[in-house]
């Protein structure tokens, strides 16, 4: 096939390609409780299978009734019959904020090509249980006492600290977020997490909850871990995080700090509830150095051991082995560079790997799955040397290498008999011409083919030229946006705000549910005011989201920002309204929030 027969041939290929991903992919979530006490939590589960499931990512939507905390990816490779599968699962912990039933709404999964959306998936909260908490008789009866004078900032506070000051890049620092109330508290606290400098970050759930007694007083406490690891020595830094609880107020007598039903009191139904926010200290955590790497250090910081095996023992020349090397421990093996394989006795023709993270007891660890796949360059009983794999001990202070086992591999001749010579291109065998009849025919149908297909193109050329110039455009242009956006994706998001928000207020025409509408709104103005601060705010409350407006741009419109409110307000309680909303008063809304985004795009551009 000539050039110009390859160049249309491309995007059909390309459509083909795509056609193929989207059969071969399959997205499904679900959760490993449907009905949950308001005091326990409960795991989402992603699963994508499929081509490019290991380049999947969750776009997860916000969710208004639970807070949500990240408990891992795992990923996995196959390859059977030199076909490559992949599967990749990505779990989240999820509380409650309050009781009644809910819908964890569509989860939007794009793999590079495509985006899917998993299903919906309904969970109910009920009240309490507290088969888990110590019965009454476990606290002795305490005498009545007099209430002591404490402020109302000594019986709500919040507080984080790490487990260490200082470590080294790559090394575990456990953050631990602990929130304490002697206050009835109306329904579970929201919690907005800090931001890192030179850290990444793991989060470790489940939230902890429980009872402490401080200074003679019984405290509820939630606490949130959070795994953070150094990335480069030098300093690093903790922001504050941010607890907004609902309290309410109970009589002199219900606040006996001994009482042991105090948990219980705690999820009562509210009647005067207070918001309150509270905010930990920044922490700053000193990353050291780690003392002259050698040159095959892995980057793993930690404590692993190190397997591997073939997927067979004896093979013909010119068969592939899939060789899996494992390194298995504590630490974060998402960040472990594969080891080098090298051996005159095999030649390597990919590798591929995938990680599965565990967090048990608070500690980061896995394993980290390398798979070469090597076919062997000579015959008879050959040996696959250990492999080597060189990282820090955490716990020795010290580098290490560790050893795989070799593996031995009885290589038979090939099976077509062919040699195979890895050392040069391979030689391609010349046609001989055995049958004057045969070669006339091909030869006669092959000269007719290239005959028709020349006259074709030469009829068509205009519109052929036309025609890969237009696909060259589209290609320029297209990676030239890509480009821009992928080089200030903020800047790129602060601009197409509006339209954004215009496009996802068109989809409630497909939606049946005004609340499902109301949340389609209610999401839409957040990513619209986060695009135009080019900052994530979540869905803060009004007067923390008034704040973040008038820091970007302080002489922003007194008039706007309250018909904000209004309109936020509007939202939320519609929401929590009981009955249906007219079809009348939903159009209004859109309308009146249509014109309101408008203005205050106006307002941003000034």
């Amino acid at each position: 096939m000539n050039l110009i027969g390859k160049l249309l041939l491309l995007p059909f290929l390309f459509c083909f390609e795509l056609v193929l991903s989207s059969q071969n992919t399959v997205v499904s979530a679900w959760v490993d409780k449907k009905t949950v006490p308001i005091n326990e939590s409960f795991t989402l589960t992603i699963s994508v299978t499929g081509t490019n499931a290991l380049n999947a990512k969750p776009d997860l939507p916000a969710i208004f009734d639970f807070n949500i905390y990240s408990s891992g990816k795992s990923s996995n490779i196959s390859v059977v019959n030199g076909q490559i599968s992949s599967t990749a699962e990505f779990s989240y912990t999820l509380t409650p904020k309050k009781t009644g039933k809910f819908v964890i709404p569509k989860i939007g999964i794009f793999t590079g090509n495509e985006k899917y959306f998993t299903k919906e998936i309904e969970v109910e909260v009920t009240p309490p249980s507290f088969s888990n908490q110590p019965s009454q008789q476990t606290y002795p009866k305490q005498p009545k006492q007099k209430k002591q004078n404490i402020s109302s900032d000594e019986l709500i506070f919040v507080k984080a600290y790490t487990d260490k000051k200082s470590a080294y890049p790559g090394e575990q620092i456990t953050l631990s977020i602990k929130f304490y109330t002697a206050l009835p508290i109306s329904s579970n606290p929201q919690y907005l997490p800090p931001s890192y400098s030179n850290l990444i970050s793991e989060e470790l759930p489940p939230v902890k909850t429980g009872t402490e007694v401080i200074n003679g007083v019984r405290y509820y406490y939630a606490e949130v871990k959070t795994a953070l690891f150094g990335i480069m020595p030098g300093k690093a830094s903790v922001s504050p995080a941010t607890i907004i609880a609902y309290t309410q107020s109970q009589s002199e007598e219900e606040l006996d700090p001994f009482d042991p039903n105090f948990i219980q009191k705690f999820f009562s139904k509210a009647v005067n509830t207070k918001e309150v926010k509270l905010q930990t200290k920044p922490i700053e955590i000193q990353i050291n150095p780690l003392s002259n790497p050698p040159a095959d250090f892995s980057n793993g910081v930690g404590n692993f051991f190190i397997t591997a095996k073939a997927d067979q023992n004896t093979v013909n020349m010119g068969d592939a082995i899939n060789l899996t090397v494992e390194i298995t421990g504590k630490g974060n093996v998402k960040s472990i560079n594969p080891p080098e394989f090298k051996s005159e006795n095999f030649k390597v023709y990919d590798v591929l790997s995938s990680e599965t993270l565990s967090k048990n007891n608070d500690i980061v660890g896995g394993t980290k799955k390398i798979t070469y796949i090597i076919s062997p360059t000579r015959e008879g009983e050959i040996k696959i040397d250990p492999i080597k794999f060189t990282f820090f001990n955490i716990d020795s202070q010290k580098y290490e290498t560790i050893y795989s086992e070799p593996i031995k591999i009885k290589v038979l001749k090939p099976k077509d008999g062919k040699t195979y010579d890895f050392d040069k291109t391979p030689i391609q065998n010349e046609i001989s011409k055995k049958d004057s009849d045969i070669n006339y025919v091909y030869e006669k149908s092959k000269s007719v083919l290239i005959f028709k297909a020349s006259k074709f193109i030469n009829e068509f050329k205009m519109y052929i030229n036309a025609v890969l110039i237009l696909i060259l455009l589209i290609n320029y242009f297209t990676n030239k946006k890509l480009e821009i956006i992928a080089s200030n994706p903020k800047e790129y998001a602060y601009k197409k705000a509006l339209s954004n928000f215009k496009e996802k207020i068109k989809t409630v025409k497909f939606e049946p549910e005004s609340k499902k509408i109301l949340g389609i709104i209610y999401d839409s103005i957040y990513d619209y005011i986060s695009a135009k601060l080019k900052k994530n705010i979540g869905h803060l409350t009004f007067s923390k989201l008034e704040a973040e407006i008038l820091s970007e741009k302080k002489d922003f419109s007194k008039e706007l920002l309250s018909e904000l409110k209004k309109t936020i307000e509007k939202i939320e309680f519609l929401n929590y309204a009981a009955s249906e909303i007219k079809k009348e008063e939903m159009e209004k809304l859109i309308t009146e929030t249509f014109n309101l985004m408008e203005k205050i795009e106006k307002e941003f551009s000034k």
